[in-house]
């Protein structure tokens, strides 16, 4: 799964945990281990630590330390994000810049070739037209010198 996603769904997992904790707070807390969450999110430890390394400077999750319990607790901002698909909308964003940028690289490359194309085409059309008027020259010159003669 791409960062963005792997965030999403992290939101998504401990924004379920905080409605159980809403639902019946004397049996649930507010925050999920971490052993739960890298078990939901099919990963290690380390793995969770890049990946919440910007929702935690978003100040969207918490550090959560209580009863001997380690883990991670949804913040306001982190159900809103999670609710506006906030990490999955900002990749898309990406992407579609990138398209944007490749694009008009792709527009200024296709340009310039279509311009030396046509001077190229323009200086070929010039030595051609130059070589037709050398011709015509030399034949009219011909032409005089043949009239010439027969005077």
């Amino acid at each position: 799964m791409s960062l963005a996603k792997n965030q999403q769904y992290l939101l998504k997992i401990l924004y379920d945990h905080f409605i159980m904790y809403e639902l019946d707070k004397k049996k649930n807390l507010p925050a999920m281990d971490f052993k739960t969450i890298c078990s939901k999110m099919n990963c290690k430890k380390e793995e969770l630590h890049f990946i919440t390394a910007v929702p935690f400077e978003r100040k969207e999750l918490l550090y959560y330390n209580v009863r001997n319990v380690e883990g991670l607790m949804i913040q306001p901002s982190g159900i809103a994000a999670h609710s506006s698909n906030k990490y999955i909308k900002e990749k898309a964003a990406e992407i579609i810049g990138r398209i944007k940028d490749y694009l008009g690289i792709t527009v200024s490359i296709i340009a310039i070739i279509t311009a030396i194309i046509s001077i190229i085409i323009s200086i070929t059309s010039l030595y051609d037209n130059q070589k037709a008027i050398k011709a015509l020259q030399r034949r009219m010159d011909s032409i005089e010198h043949i009239k010439m003669s027969a005077r």
